[in-house]
């Protein structure tokens, strides 16, 4: 469906109210979305993302479930039913929905990421890493997917991690994520390497050290330990 400027600007301002959190305001340009016209699902898709956002999911389930007797095709409701099944515990509504996402807009990368999600939630890790594969190929940049790849796949998860980490090098989340990994595939060489990169180059929060320090426990190198344990506790407070 093709949206006429005005809505599409609208709709643009709204979504990036709730992906700042700004709710309140979000709120107060439903009645501009309403105005656009009864015919068109706009309106229900952000209502419906708004109480997504709030963590209101069963009220985005009744929001989308009757949008889509109306709007059958619209792939931003099923995407948002799919979310809110997934914070509801419903795995495989979540799957279904997400799937009828990809069916009624097939270049959706976003819809797409979104059914590997809720394949992965219902257990289903090759299918997700399927769809995750497809997402990072047309994006290698996307670093949630990049995790969530490495989570469904943990033969390939450190290559990938390494991978994520050329491209976002100041990124803690994904160092963490690879130092989690080889300690737990007690690769714990590579893990105190890895957690002494991060640390040095400045690109470390209380996590990073404190597998720093399972690290340097596990290698009982407990000199080592002892004075990351000290330069932790004087870093409380200084890092996230």
């Amino acid at each position: 469906m093709t949206e006429p400027s005005s809505s599409q600007s609208i709709m643009d301002r709204t979504r990036g109210l709730i992906q700042r959190g700004q709710y309140q305001a979000a709120t107060l340009l439903l009645p501009a979305l309403a105005a656009l016209g009864p015919d068109f699902p706009w309106q229900a898709e952000i209502e419906s993302e708004l109480a997504c956002a709030q963590g209101q999911f069963e009220k985005a389930m009744a929001i989308t479930e009757a949008a889509l007797s109306r709007w059958p095709n619209s792939a931003r409701l099923h995407m948002t039913r799919s979310e809110a099944a997934i914070g509801c515990g419903d795995r495989v509504v979540a799957c279904v929905a997400a799937a009828d996402a990809v069916i009624n807009d097939p270049p959706s990368m976003q819809a797409k990421a979104l059914l590997g999600r809720a394949l992965f939630s219902l257990g289903k890790t090759e299918q997700a890493a399927i769809c995750f594969r497809e997402v990072l190929d047309s994006n290698p940049n996307n670093l949630e997917v990049r995790q969530m790849m490495a989570q469904s796949l943990p033969d390939q998860a450190i290559s990938l991690l390494r991978d994520g980490i050329k491209i976002h090098d100041n990124n803690i989340d994904i160092r963490n994520a690879l130092i989690r990994r080889l300690l737990d595939q007690k690769q714990i060489a590579a893990a105190c390497d890895a957690a002494d990169e991060a640390i040095e180059s400045g690109v470390a929060n209380a996590t990073t050290r404190l597998f720093a320090i399972e690290a340097a426990g596990c290698s009982q190198n407990w000199s080592k330990a002892a004075k990351l344990c000290d330069e932790t506790v004087a870093r409380m407070g200084l890092d996230g």
